[in-house]
């Protein structure tokens, strides 16, 4: 399950597009009715999810659960859907289904059970909450020497090497394993009875305030089913943190010389032309290939980037943990290094989305060199000109502030308000979208808030310009 917030959200496809928004008075009945049974967790992570209907639990299921969480669930339409954050139940558009799953199941209304296991996005935390401040990594070596670290123990290292205190150099020059994919969470649903149910938050999500740290450490429960599957099948779901290895740019994106340019861009800021390509298709993943006049220099390690020096280039690729945009941090964090070390140095960046559409949409390739701190960017796939790129990143640095944004004019700024408020008029709550002649701004910074925005006026304006998935008309 890809996801798009801190949350996942079980329900019926009863519930699709029906507003409900976390917090709000309509999301808090549906939770007390049934209708919800939302979870929080730590991160925006994508999770394996197991759905155990009926039967009861296999051992490994009912032993090795670190929290876990209880509610009451409705599925009177026998469309049981699990959701990677609000957006399923909070609009209709198509886009939606990228964070959606339906399974059938009997029509009908259950107890329902989340079980959190030590893999999962808030596995960490419920371990914390047990009363263990031990890290899994401490944990794993103390209760079991000499075994072999389970691959997603090993993955969640290499990405953090904080989680195996005193082994960190080793995990910084560790690889991803793939295979060895285990369940994050488990849904068990039951024939309704009496039971408990755990409170939800301010937020209107629940916690997983029943916690525990099993003994010994948790290896993790296989992800596939005993009855159907194998290994082979474990093998091609690589790990949710994986950094992949760079690959070739798309066929038939070749650059052409952008008319009217080079177009600067400050290194420290190169994260910028990547926003053009997310606001274009979201899941498209970034590489960066840098050619120096003479040996890469040495750079210190980025967290969720994966930096390999040859001679004299630098390859760079970034984690894909099922939402390639977080790619964001990283590429500001590299940019701030680069900006002191890269002049002279030839600059490539790529970006693809894994399953390419015959338009494709998402795929951005642009070049140039580095003078005085600046990228001179000189070629770009799609083709476009100097004038219109400028203005396009002028777009996305009124990303970095979260607040203002200048439109052409006023009567480009009433449209902006008019696209925004029809679609968006739910999310801004107290922080309202203010409009001055042709200055929109929200009242207060919110970088998140202020996306939403940005992305409307890029679709607006630039869908003659770059292919790109209007997130309103689908």
């Amino acid at each position: 399950m890809p996801n798009e917030s801190d949350g996942f959200v079980f329900t019926s496809a009863a519930q699709r597009g029906r507003g409900l928004s976390a917090g709000d008075a309509g999301w808090d009945e549906a939770v007390a009715a049934g209708a919800l049974v939302p979870l929080a967790v730590e991160s925006e992570d994508s999770a394996i999810i197991r759905v155990v209907q009926g039967d009861a639990l296999r051992a490994d299921e009912r032993d090795e659960w670190v929290g876990r969480a209880f509610g009451r669930l409705a599925v009177a339409d026998g469309r049981l859907v699990l959701c990677g954050g609000i957006a399923y139940v909070l609009e209709k558009a198509a886009w939606t289904d990228e964070y959606a799953r339906e399974v059938s199941v009997p029509p009908g209304t259950y107890r329902a059970t989340v079980y959190c296991y030590a893999s999962a996005p808030n596995g960490r935390e419920c371990v914390e909450r047990s009363g263990s401040k031990e890290p899994l990594g401490a944990w794993f070596r103390r209760t079991r020497p000499g075994q072999e670290m389970p691959v997603w123990l090993h993955n969640l290292c290499v990405h953090d090497p904080s989680v195996d205190p005193g082994h960190e150099k080793t995990w910084k020059r560790t690889r991803m394993k793939r295979g060895g994919t285990v369940v994050d969470l488990l849904l068990h649903l039951e024939a309704d009875g009496a039971g408990p149910v755990t409170p939800f938050g301010e937020l209107g999500f629940m916690e997983a305030g029943e916690c525990r740290r099993p003994a010994p450490f948790p290896m993790g429960v296989p992800a596939v089913d005993v009855e159907g599957g194998g290994e082979e099948e474990a093998e091609d779901v690589a790990p949710p943190v994986a950094i992949p290895v760079a690959s070739a740019p798309a066929k038939g994106a070749k650059r052409a010389p952008i008319e009217g340019g080079p177009v600067a861009v400050p290194v420290a800021k190169l994260a910028r032309l990547a926003r053009l390509a997310w606001m274009c298709q979201p899941y498209t993943r970034p590489v960066l290939r840098l050619r120096f006049p003479s040996k890469a220099p040495t750079l210190e390690d980025v967290e969720d980037a994966d930096l390999r020096a040859e001679g004299n280039d630098l390859t760079v690729t970034f984690a894909d943990n099922g939402q390639p945009a977080e790619a964001l941090a990283a590429m500001v964090a590299l940019g701030r290094q680069l900006a002191k070390v890269a002049d002279g140095a030839v600059i490539e960046m790529d970006l693809s989305p894994k399953k390419l559409s015959p338009r494709k949409e998402g795929v951005h390739r642009y070049r140039g060199t580095v003078r005085a701190g600046a990228w001179e960017v000189a070629e770009s796939f799609p083709r476009v000109g100097a004038a219109r790129l400028r203005e396009a990143l002028a777009l996305a640095e009124a990303m970095e502030n979260g607040r203002r944004l200048i439109a052409r004019d006023e009567a480009d700024a009433l449209a902006i308000e008019a696209r925004v408020r029809s679609r968006c008029a739910d999310l801004f709550g107290a922080n309202e979208l203010q409009r001055t002649g042709a200055e929109i701004a929200l009242k207060r910074r919110d970088p998140a808030l202020f996306d939403q925005v940005v992305w409307r006026v890029f679709w607006m304006r630039y869908a003659d310009t770059w292919p790109l998935r209007d997130g309103d008309r689908e």
